[in-house]
C-alpha cells in the first residue's frame, strides 16, 4: 500500500538511507521504495536529486542548530560541558541506529569533494554553521579558563568537528562506540587546561 508522505518525512527517510549508503548508493528509486510512494509524489517536491540533496542538507543541518541553541541558552553548563553534551546528543543518534549510519555532511564531503558544486557550497555553508556555534562554545570555555586561551577557538572547532567526523565513520565500521569513548576520554579532555583535567 502506498503511503501519503510529507515532504519532511521524504527528507528524513532519504537522509537516514544517504547517511547509511553514502550518496552515490542512494538514489531516488531507493528512496521512492523507502517511503512507499510513486515517482510522481517525488517530484511535486523535488526537481531532481540534486535538489533534494541541497534540501536534505538544510533540514539535517537544522536539527544540530536546534540541540546548539538549546545549549547556547543552557546556564546550568559550563562551555566545555556544552562542547561535551552536543556531542553526546549526536553520538546518541548514531546508537539509536545501531551505528549503521555515517554523518551526511562527512558523507557528502568525501563523496562529493568539488564534484557539484551546488551541494559542496550547501556543505560548507552547513558545516560553517555547526562550527561557529561550536566556536562560541571553546570561546566561553576559554573565558572560564577551561581551555586553554592561547589557541584560536575557531581553530580549536575545526579541530574538534574533524575529529568527531572520524569518530562516527569508525563507530559504523567497528559497529560500537569505542571511538566515541576515546573521543570524549582522551581528545577532548586534552583541550582541558592542566588545572581543569578532572571536571
Amino acid at each position: 500500500m502506498q503511503r501519503k508522505y510529507q515532504k519532511e518525512d521524504i527528507l528524513e527517510k532519504g537522509i537516514s538511507l544517504m547517511c547509511r549508503g553514502g550518496y552515490h548508493q542512494t538514489g531516488i528509486a531507493e528512496i521512492l521504495k523507502e517511503c512507499e510512494i510513486p515517482k510522481g509524489s517525488f517530484y511535486n517536491f523535488f526537481e531532481s536529486k540534486e535538489q533534494f540533496t541541497l534540501q536534505a542538507i538544510n533540514q539535517y543541518t537544522n536539527g544540530l542548530i536546534e540541540i546548539l541553541d538549546a545549549l547556547k541558552v543552557n546556564a546550568k553548563l559550563n562551555g566545555f560541558e556544552k562542547i561535551e553534551h552536543y556531542f553526546l546528543e549526536v553520538a546518541e543518534k548514531h546508537k539509536q541506529d545501531n551505528f549503521k549510519n555515517s554523518c551526511l555532511l562527512g558523507n557528502l564531503s568525501t563523496e562529493i569533494s568539488a564534484g557539484n558544486e551546488r551541494i559542496t557550497a550547501v556543505v560548507l555553508r552547513a558545516k560553517n554553521r555547526i562550527k561557529e556555534a561550536l566556536t562560541s562554545f571553546v570561546d566561553e570555555a576559554q573565558n572560564e579558563k577551561l581551555i586553554d586561551p592561547g589557541f584560536e577557538a575557531a581553530a580549536l572547532a575545526d579541530f574538534i568537528l574533524d575529529a568527531f567526523y572520524g569518530v562516527v565513520a569508525r563507530m559504523k565500521v567497528l559497529q560500537n562506540d569505542k571511538p566515541l569513548r576515546d573521543f570524549f576520554s582522551l581528545h577532548l579532555r586534552f583541550l582541558l587546561t592542566q588545572n581543569e583535567n578532572k571536571i
